[in-house]
């Protein structure tokens, strides 16, 4: 689409991820993909494009090319919080690596202490390893965060079903389908 090709032309190459999240929500992942690999292309020290990438690749279930993306986001900029929990949030949900996945999220969370999305990712993979006791107050600090969080709220129903309270769990499965349906 020209008027895609103009903004790109006008906004940098980066914009190609703005491009990109226009298409993915439209439906059109595949032109989504082509844009994040030109971006890629165009400038491959970029972190944030390579973050991007993989994050696309991962929500298509191609794993292992999310993986070597988001590695190298994480080579380009040990600091992007983003990519390393992304990474390991993706290994925990998968149940791959636990430790490594830890690491990860503990790491973005060293550089990010306070944001809800990573706290959520640190509560998931001390689910996903057993430790019922470590991961309550990061799930709930997540909810508190993101109150409307489908995701989130699943987590936190989930720990509450795991510890035998099923009220509580129950109440939040229930918001989560919810706050699902009333997401766009």
């Amino acid at each position: 689409d020209g008027r895609f090709e103009a903004a790109v032309a006008k906004g940098g190459v980066a914009a190609r991820g703005d491009v990109a999240a226009i298409l993915r929500r439209n439906g059109r992942d595949a032109e989504a993909e082509k844009q994040l690999r030109a971006w890629v292309s165009a400038s491959p020290k970029d972190a944030d494009g390579r973050l991007a990438l993989g994050a696309l690749l991962d929500r298509k279930g191609r794993n292992a090319e999310a993986e070597i993306e988001l590695r190298e986001a994480i080579r380009l900029d040990p600091r992007l919080a983003e990519a390393l929990n992304y990474l390991g949030y993706s290994l925990a949900d998968r149940g791959e690596r636990l430790g490594e996945a830890l690491a990860l999220i503990q790491s973005a969370l060293q550089l990010d202490p306070w944001n809800g999305a990573y706290l959520d990712s640190l509560g998931w993979v001390y689910m996903k390893l057993g430790r019922l006791d470590d991961a309550r107050d990061p799930l709930e600090r997540a909810a508190r965060e993101f109150p409307r969080d489908p995701t989130v709220l699943e987590h936190l129903g989930d720990y509450y079903d795991r510890t035998g309270d099923i009220g509580r769990a129950k109440i939040y499965w229930q918001r989560a389908l919810e706050d699902f349906r009333e997401t766009p």
